[in-house]
């Protein structure tokens, strides 16, 4: 369906599945897992990867992804047609390509914060289970400032990576220099 939607706590699904959903994936549905506390094992082909909480997966459409949770995981999912996705992100085709991939966030900036994202999930969930007026507006608004705020968090992670690639390179040639700089035959302490 082009409008499927769905947002639901973590808590209640796991406990019928034993805290796992086994590797699946959904051939036209994207799915972001805010996970705000507990132990997470995210399984991706073949490697499971242990989470840090706070964090967001980030699952697009033909993914193979599966959890494994603890009992004392806190968190939300929050499932969409990839179609739907398309069409709120239709005007800004660069967030979409970037947001639209197999990503887990977990390190956060002082612009955007964990809480933040869940705060925009939870208006998500409040404005899909009421009857207001204006309802697909309002979505259609929350979705294109998550996705933003998503956007944003992913260029500032590859700021994070280049500087930190930057950094390294930058004390290697330190490194060369001073061994080119050393007489030789003498070592450097």
């Amino acid at each position: 369906r082009h409008d499927y939607l769905q947002s639901e706590l973590i808590l209640p699904r796991n406990r019928l599945t034993d805290w796992g959903l086994k590797p699946h994936l959904h051939p036209n549905l994207f799915q972001l897992f805010f996970l705000e506390a507990g132990r997470a094992e995210f399984l991706a082909a073949t490697t499971p990867i242990e989470l840090r909480t706070p964090c967001v997966v980030l699952i697009p459409a033909g993914a193979v992804h599966g959890f494994t949770f603890s009992p004392q995981v806190q968190g939300r999912t929050l499932t969409l047609a990839e179609s739907l996705m398309d069409t709120i992100l239709q005007a800004t085709p660069a967030v979409l390509l970037e947001v639209n991939t197999l990503q887990i966030l977990d390190d956060f900036s002082a612009e955007v914060r964990f809480a933040d994202l869940l705060a925009l999930e939870q208006h998500i969930h409040t404005e899909l289970h009421s009857d207001q007026p204006g309802k697909q507006l309002a979505l259609n608004a929350y979705f294109k400032l998550l996705f933003l705020k998503i956007y944003r968090l992913l260029h500032h992670q590859q700021r994070q990576e280049a500087d930190s690639s930057n950094r390294a390179l930058h004390y290697y040639r330190e490194f060369q220099r001073a061994i080119a700089a050393a007489p030789s035959g003498k070592k450097i302490s």
